[in-house]
């Protein structure tokens, strides 16, 4: 009996921290009049020789793609830190802002196919390209 308890006890610590651990942990990174950018820091991760990371587009007011309205958009991003660019591998845009409401429309890029820009000076994406390659050493393309 005290086996099982002991075993249900660890069971529920277990489910418990992985589920705190997988929660998205979205920081600001600044704003302006138009929008507001965000990064999960806790979805950093270096994957297929880049390092990656979520990002968070919220709109102060709505916009359009393909005659539907968004209010944000959520990508993937992977991160060349030695040459200082970034480049977008999947996006997805919400009906309404911080990612709630419908999915409006979504796109995917090959890893192999992302075209990587450089990140201009005082922008939401060289702020994104210093917090995630802060973690990580150079990589050369």
């Amino acid at each position: 009996m005290k086996s099982r308890i002991a075993l249900s006890l660890c069971l529920c610590l277990c489910l418990l921290v992985a589920s705190t651990a997988s929660a998205a942990d979205w920081r600001s990174l600044g704003g302006s009049s138009i929008e507001e950018f965000f990064l999960d820091v806790t979805s950093i991760a270096r994957v297929s020789d880049y390092p990656q990371a979520w990002t968070k587009l919220n709109y102060v007011t709505p916009q359009t793609v393909g005659g539907k309205t968004y209010q944000s958009m959520i990508s993937l991003m992977y991160f060349d830190c030695a040459a200082q660019e970034s480049g977008h591998r999947s996006g997805i845009f919400y009906e309404g802002k911080n990612g709630e409401g419908a999915r409006i429309y979504s796109e995917t890029t090959p890893v192999h196919s992302i075209a990587f820009t450089p990140s201009a000076p005082d922008t939401f994406g060289e702020k994104a390209l210093w917090v995630v390659c802060a973690r990580y050493a150079p990589h050369k393309r």
